[in-house]
Protein backbone atom coordinates (compact mmCIF):
# COMPACT_ATOMS: atom_id res chain seq x y z
CA UNK A 1 0.00 0.00 0.00
CA UNK A 2 2.77 2.29 1.10
CA UNK A 3 4.53 1.88 -2.16
CA UNK A 4 1.13 2.51 -4.37
CA UNK A 5 1.30 6.20 -2.50
CA UNK A 6 4.01 6.51 -3.08
CA UNK A 7 4.17 6.24 -6.74
CA UNK A 8 0.83 8.07 -6.78
CA UNK A 9 2.15 10.95 -5.25
CA UNK A 10 5.29 10.74 -7.67
CA UNK A 11 2.98 10.20 -10.81
CA UNK A 12 1.01 13.37 -9.60
CA UNK A 13 4.71 15.71 -8.55
CA UNK A 14 5.72 14.63 -12.28
CA UNK A 15 2.08 16.09 -13.69
CA UNK A 16 2.39 19.23 -11.81
CA UNK A 17 6.64 19.55 -12.90
CA UNK A 18 5.37 19.01 -16.67
CA UNK A 19 2.64 21.80 -16.65
CA UNK A 20 4.80 24.95 -16.43
CA UNK A 21 6.42 23.11 -19.10
CA UNK A 22 3.64 22.66 -21.00
CA UNK A 23 2.33 26.34 -20.70
CA UNK A 24 5.39 27.74 -21.83
CA UNK A 25 5.78 25.61 -24.93
CA UNK A 26 2.03 26.95 -26.17
CA UNK A 27 3.22 30.71 -25.31
CA UNK A 28 5.73 29.98 -28.07
CA UNK A 29 3.82 28.18 -30.43
CA UNK A 30 0.83 30.05 -30.18
CA UNK A 31 2.52 33.10 -31.40
CA UNK A 32 4.87 31.20 -34.38
CA UNK A 33 1.43 29.77 -35.46
CA UNK A 34 0.32 33.26 -36.15
CA UNK A 35 3.12 34.49 -37.15
CA UNK A 36 3.74 31.53 -40.04
CA UNK A 37 -0.30 32.94 -41.01
CA UNK A 38 0.89 36.56 -41.18
CA UNK A 39 3.57 35.23 -43.46
CA UNK A 40 0.81 33.83 -45.55
CA UNK A 41 -1.97 36.86 -45.50
CA UNK A 42 -2.24 36.27 -49.37
CA UNK A 43 -2.87 32.55 -49.36
CA UNK A 44 -5.33 32.65 -45.90
CA UNK A 45 -7.06 35.88 -47.63
CA UNK A 46 -7.79 34.70 -51.53
CA UNK A 47 -8.10 31.01 -50.78
CA UNK A 48 -11.17 29.88 -52.72
CA UNK A 49 -12.90 31.24 -55.91
CA UNK A 50 -16.36 31.22 -54.95
CA UNK A 51 -18.24 33.73 -52.96
CA UNK A 52 -20.39 31.40 -50.35
CA UNK A 53 -21.99 33.86 -48.81
CA UNK A 54 -25.48 33.72 -47.35
CA UNK A 55 -28.34 36.24 -46.93
CA UNK A 56 -30.03 36.25 -44.00
CA UNK A 57 -33.72 36.35 -44.91
CA UNK A 58 -35.31 37.41 -42.04
CA UNK A 59 -31.99 39.18 -40.70
CA UNK A 60 -31.18 37.88 -37.04
CA UNK A 61 -31.78 40.46 -34.36
CA UNK A 62 -29.01 40.48 -31.59
CA UNK A 63 -31.46 41.79 -28.95
CA UNK A 64 -32.43 39.17 -26.89
CA UNK A 65 -29.40 37.65 -26.81
CA UNK A 66 -27.38 37.98 -23.72
CA UNK A 67 -23.58 38.49 -24.54
CA UNK A 68 -21.51 37.74 -21.53
CA UNK A 69 -17.67 38.08 -21.89
CA UNK A 70 -15.32 35.48 -20.76
CA UNK A 71 -14.23 38.39 -18.49
CA UNK A 72 -17.92 37.30 -16.58
CA UNK A 73 -19.08 40.96 -17.01
CA UNK A 74 -22.51 41.62 -19.48
CA UNK A 75 -21.84 43.27 -22.87
CA UNK A 76 -24.64 45.96 -23.41
CA UNK A 77 -26.31 45.61 -26.90
CA UNK A 78 -25.76 49.48 -27.17
CA UNK A 79 -22.05 49.06 -27.28
CA UNK A 80 -22.52 47.39 -30.79
CA UNK A 81 -25.19 49.79 -32.23
CA UNK A 82 -23.85 52.21 -34.55
CA UNK A 83 -21.26 49.47 -35.75
CA UNK A 84 -20.80 47.01 -38.04
CA UNK A 85 -19.28 43.93 -37.03
CA UNK A 86 -17.84 40.49 -37.38
CA UNK A 87 -19.47 37.65 -35.46
CA UNK A 88 -17.69 33.70 -35.08
CA UNK A 89 -19.15 31.42 -33.40
CA UNK A 90 -17.37 28.78 -32.61
CA UNK A 91 -19.22 25.95 -30.34
CA UNK A 92 -15.96 23.61 -30.24
CA UNK A 93 -12.77 23.73 -28.79
CA UNK A 94 -10.59 26.47 -30.52
CA UNK A 95 -7.85 24.86 -32.48
CA UNK A 96 -5.84 25.63 -36.21
CA UNK A 97 -9.01 26.48 -37.53
CA UNK A 98 -9.98 28.75 -35.22
CA UNK A 99 -6.49 30.65 -34.90
CA UNK A 100 -6.71 31.16 -38.64
CA UNK A 101 -10.28 32.69 -38.73
CA UNK A 102 -9.70 34.84 -35.68
CA UNK A 103 -6.77 36.16 -37.82
CA UNK A 104 -8.62 36.38 -41.04
CA UNK A 105 -11.18 38.58 -38.76
CA UNK A 106 -8.79 41.06 -37.69
CA UNK A 107 -7.06 41.67 -41.42
CA UNK A 108 -10.52 42.14 -42.47
CA UNK A 109 -11.28 44.42 -39.66
CA UNK A 110 -8.21 46.61 -40.86
CA UNK A 111 -9.02 46.71 -44.19
CA UNK A 112 -12.52 47.64 -43.90
CA UNK A 113 -11.49 50.60 -40.95
CA UNK A 114 -10.33 52.41 -43.82
CA UNK A 115 -13.60 53.36 -44.52
CA UNK A 116 -15.85 52.40 -41.73
CA UNK A 117 -13.82 53.36 -38.51
CA UNK A 118 -16.55 52.00 -36.30
CA UNK A 119 -16.29 48.10 -36.55
CA UNK A 120 -15.67 45.55 -34.24
CA UNK A 121 -15.12 41.22 -34.21
CA UNK A 122 -16.55 38.95 -31.73
CA UNK A 123 -16.06 35.47 -30.78
CA UNK A 124 -18.86 33.30 -29.17
CA UNK A 125 -17.97 30.24 -27.74
CA UNK A 126 -18.91 27.59 -25.24
CA UNK A 127 -17.93 28.59 -21.51
CA UNK A 128 -15.53 25.10 -20.72
CA UNK A 129 -13.63 26.06 -23.89
CA UNK A 130 -13.20 29.72 -23.14
CA UNK A 131 -11.94 28.79 -19.36
CA UNK A 132 -10.10 26.05 -19.79
CA UNK A 133 -8.53 25.82 -23.46
CA UNK A 134 -4.73 27.35 -22.94
CA UNK A 135 -4.44 28.16 -26.68
CA UNK A 136 -7.94 29.90 -26.44
CA UNK A 137 -6.76 32.24 -23.35
CA UNK A 138 -3.23 32.82 -25.66
CA UNK A 139 -5.12 33.75 -28.50
CA UNK A 140 -6.79 36.34 -26.02
CA UNK A 141 -3.76 37.23 -25.34
CA UNK A 142 -2.78 37.71 -28.77
CA UNK A 143 -5.39 39.46 -30.12
CA UNK A 144 -6.79 41.72 -27.00
CA UNK A 145 -9.69 43.86 -29.33
CA UNK A 146 -12.03 40.57 -30.03
CA UNK A 147 -14.67 41.09 -28.17
CA UNK A 148 -15.11 37.07 -26.77
CA UNK A 149 -18.06 36.15 -25.11
CA UNK A 150 -18.42 32.61 -23.15
CA UNK A 151 -22.26 31.06 -23.37
CA UNK A 152 -23.62 27.95 -21.45
CA UNK A 153 -25.18 25.58 -23.42
CA UNK A 154 -28.87 27.40 -22.78
CA UNK A 155 -27.48 30.36 -23.88
CA UNK A 156 -25.82 28.43 -27.19
CA UNK A 157 -29.24 26.30 -27.68
CA UNK A 158 -31.53 30.11 -27.63
CA UNK A 159 -28.90 31.54 -29.99
CA UNK A 160 -29.00 28.53 -32.18
CA UNK A 161 -32.77 28.62 -32.11
CA UNK A 162 -32.81 32.43 -33.19
CA UNK A 163 -30.79 31.43 -36.00
CA UNK A 164 -32.70 31.27 -39.42
CA UNK A 165 -32.91 27.28 -40.64
CA UNK A 166 -29.91 25.74 -41.99
CA UNK A 167 -27.37 28.66 -40.93
CA UNK A 168 -26.82 27.29 -38.10
CA UNK A 169 -26.33 23.80 -35.72
CA UNK A 170 -24.96 23.23 -32.22
CA UNK A 171 -21.40 21.42 -34.26
CA UNK A 172 -20.83 23.75 -36.64
CA UNK A 173 -18.84 27.01 -36.92
CA UNK A 174 -20.12 30.28 -38.72
CA UNK A 175 -19.04 33.63 -39.55
CA UNK A 176 -21.73 36.51 -39.54
CA UNK A 177 -22.08 40.13 -40.52
CA UNK A 178 -23.85 42.19 -38.47
CA UNK A 179 -25.14 45.61 -39.19
CA UNK A 180 -25.21 48.44 -37.53
CA UNK A 181 -28.64 48.16 -36.42
CA UNK A 182 -28.15 45.15 -34.27
CA UNK A 183 -28.82 42.49 -37.24
CA UNK A 184 -27.01 39.69 -38.13
CA UNK A 185 -27.61 40.02 -42.42
CA UNK A 186 -25.04 37.24 -43.80
CA UNK A 187 -23.44 34.52 -42.83
CA UNK A 188 -20.20 32.03 -44.32
CA UNK A 189 -18.72 29.46 -43.79
CA UNK A 190 -15.04 29.74 -41.74
CA UNK A 191 -13.46 28.79 -44.30
CA UNK A 192 -14.66 31.50 -47.12
CA UNK A 193 -11.78 33.40 -48.54
CA UNK A 194 -10.99 36.97 -46.68
CA UNK A 195 -11.24 38.80 -50.06
CA UNK A 196 -14.85 37.21 -51.03
CA UNK A 197 -16.19 38.68 -47.62
CA UNK A 198 -13.89 41.83 -48.13
CA UNK A 199 -16.12 42.38 -51.17
CA UNK A 200 -19.51 41.93 -49.78
CA UNK A 201 -18.61 44.31 -46.77
CA UNK A 202 -17.44 47.44 -48.72
CA UNK A 203 -20.65 47.04 -50.89
CA UNK A 204 -23.00 46.59 -47.82
CA UNK A 205 -20.92 49.32 -45.68
CA UNK A 206 -21.13 52.03 -49.02
CA UNK A 207 -25.00 51.31 -48.77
Amino acid sequence: MTRKLLSAKKTSKTIRSWLPLLLIFLLFIVPLFLAHYVKDNKKIFNLGTTNRGHLLTPATSLANINFRTVAGGDLPLSLLKGKWGLIYITPNSCEQECIQNIYKMQQLKDAIRIKSPLFYTMVITNNHDANTNPVYALIRQHYPTVLYIAMNDDALNKLFKSMPIGTQSKNIEVLYVADPKGYLIMSYPPEEAGQSILRDLKTLVKG
